[in-house]
């Protein structure tokens, strides 16, 4: 899924303004990290500490859609689904 899909996934969701907002800042933020990392990976120049704060964003943007989950305002279809992605996305990276 890209970034556009995944944000129009988040405006679709039943859920308030402002909720969405932060998931679309995590969303962001998420995907700037990735296109980063990869192409750090691609220049062969890339250090712990950029992967360390790509496994920070991932960590939060988790955390954040689990919270979510946990107080019934995103429902478990939607959590699975968004949580999947990132969740392949992180495990691309830390495959390589």
């Amino acid at each position: 899924m890209t970034r556009k899909e995944m944000i129009d996934y988040i405006n679709n969701l039943n859920i308030s303004i402002v909720l969405i907002y932060d998931m679309k800042k995590y969303t962001n933020r998420f995907f700037d990290k990735y296109f980063e990392l990869a192409d750090l990976y691609k220049e062969g120049s890339y250090y712990n500490s950029q992967i360390d704060d790509f496994r920070v964003c991932y960590i939060e943007f988790s955390t954040y859609l689990y919270a979510l989950c946990r107080a019934g305002i995103l429902h478990g279809n939607d959590f699975q689904k968004l949580e999947e992605i990132i969740w392949t996305m992180y495990v691309s990276m830390e495959d390589k």
